[in-house]
């Protein structure tokens, strides 16, 4: 998006950024916790909407995901929340008020001017 400002322009750019939270959760009531965990999310926090992430409510629920360790098996549960993040950029164009330039004559008879930037200006007869 563009808007003027005077003589100057503002462009704006916006886009949105995915962001993957990957919970794990050990002990009898790791299932229960992410639930809980992620209703907290869904209901909305403050400090994440002020600050532009937004869960997606995308249906994701834990997954039971006993696991084997040391010869035992731990009540285990995995959770991955995604989120959006709305991004913008904001830069100030400022508009073109004066341009430098010095141009000297060629030779006589030449149909070329050259400027100290490289320009070349071929003259019309």
């Amino acid at each position: 998006m563009w808007e003027e400002d005077g003589r100057d322009l503002i462009r704006k750019d916006y886009m949105t950024r995915v962001l993957s939270l990957s919970l794990i959760a050990y002990g009898p009531h790791a299932y229960d916790h992410l639930v809980q965990i992620k209703h907290a999310f869904l209901s909305g926090s403050k400090p994440l909407r002020d600050n532009g992430l937004f869960l997606v409510p995308e249906g994701a629920q834990p997954q039971a995901v006993p696991e084997f360790f040391q010869g035992c098996w731990w009540m285990r549960s995995d959770l991955t929340l995604t989120f959006n993040n709305l991004m913008d950029f904001t830069e100030e164009v400022k508009a073109i008020e004066q341009v430098p330039t010095h141009i000297d004559a060629n030779e006589p008879g030449s149909d070329t001017v050259i400027s100290d930037y490289g320009i070349i200006i071929k003259k019309n007869r």
